[in-house]
C-alpha cells in the first residue's frame, strides 16, 4: 500500500515537473517573439479589432464598466487584502506551511513581474486606446500574472484539501475564469497587448506550479 502511495506520488511530481518545463519554455518562446518585435503585428491587428476606427471601443458602453469592474479582481489592492486574509485564516488554522506558502509565492510573485517588466521593458498601446490611466511597462502584464499566481496557488490549497474531483475541478475551473477574464480585460481596456496578457497567464501559471512543487515535497 506504502509502496504504490510512493509510486502515485512520485508520478504526480514527474507530471507537475513536465508541465512546469513546457510552460517554462512556452514562457521563453514568446517572450523571445516580444523581444524581437515578431508579435507587435499579430497585438496590433487585435487591438484595432476591438476599436471603430475612431478608436472607441466596440460594444455597449456598459462593457466598459464591466471591464473595469473585472479589472479590479486583478488590481494589487484586492489581490494584497485576498492574501493577507487567507494568510491569517491558514495561520489561525495552525496550517503555518500553507500560510508560508500564499504569501511567498504571492510576494515573490509581484517582484518577479516588477523585474521581467523593468527587463523587457516594452511600452504599452498608444494612449489613443487606453481607457483607463495607468503607468509602467507592458510585458508582462502584472494583473493577469499576479491574478494567474494568487487565483491559481488559492485554487491548488482549496483542491488539496478535498477529496472530491468535482470540487477540485470546479475551484481551478473558477481560478482560470477569473485569471482569464482579468487578463482580456486589460486587452479590452487598450492597457495591454494581447502577448503581454498571455505572456503573463503563463508566467503566473508557472509560478503557481513551482510553488506547489515545492510545498508539495515539504509536506
Amino acid at each position: 500500500m506504502s509502496y504504490s502511495l510512493d509510486r502515485f506520488i512520485e508520478r504526480k511530481i514527474v507530471l507537475a515537473f513536465s508541465v512546469l518545463c513546457t510552460l517554462t519554455w512556452l514562457l521563453l518562446k514568446l517572450t523571445s517573439e516580444v523581444i524581437e518585435g515578431d508579435a507587435q503585428r499579430v497585438d496590433q491587428v487585435i487591438m484595432q479589432g476591438l476599436r471603430h476606427s475612431d478608436k472607441t471601443p466596440i460594444g455597449p458602453a456598459a462593457l466598459i464598466d464591466i471591464a473595469r469592474d473585472i479589472t479590479a479582481l486583478g488590481s494589487p489592492i484586492v489581490l494584497s487584502l485576498l492574501v493577507i486574509a487567507t494568510t491569517l485564516g491558514l495561520r489561525l488554522a495552525r496550517q503555518h506551511l500553507m500560510a508560508g506558502a500564499v504569501l511567498a509565492s504571492s510576494v515573490s510573485g509581484f517582484g518577479a513581474a516588477m523585474l521581467m517588466k523593468t527587463v523587457i521593458a516594452r511600452g504599452r498601446p498608444d494612449a489613443a486606446y487606453r481607457l483607463i490611466e495607468v503607468s509602467g511597462m507592458s510585458f508582462p502584464s502584472g494583473h493577469a500574472m499576479l491574478s494567474s499566481v494568487i487565483y491559481l496557488t488559492l485554487a491548488i490549497l482549496v483542491a488539496k484539501a478535498n477529496s472530491d474531483v468535482r470540487i477540485k475541478l470546479f475551484v481551478l475551473g473558477v481560478a482560470m475564469a477569473l485569471t482569464g477574464l482579468v487578463g482580456l480585460s486589460r486587452v479590452y481596456l487598450g492597457v495591454h497587448w494581447l502577448s503581454d496578457v498571455v505572456g503573463g497567464w503563463i508566467a503566473g501559471a508557472v509560478w503557481a506550479l513551482a510553488c506547489w512543487i515545492v510545498v508539495d515535497r515539504l509536506g
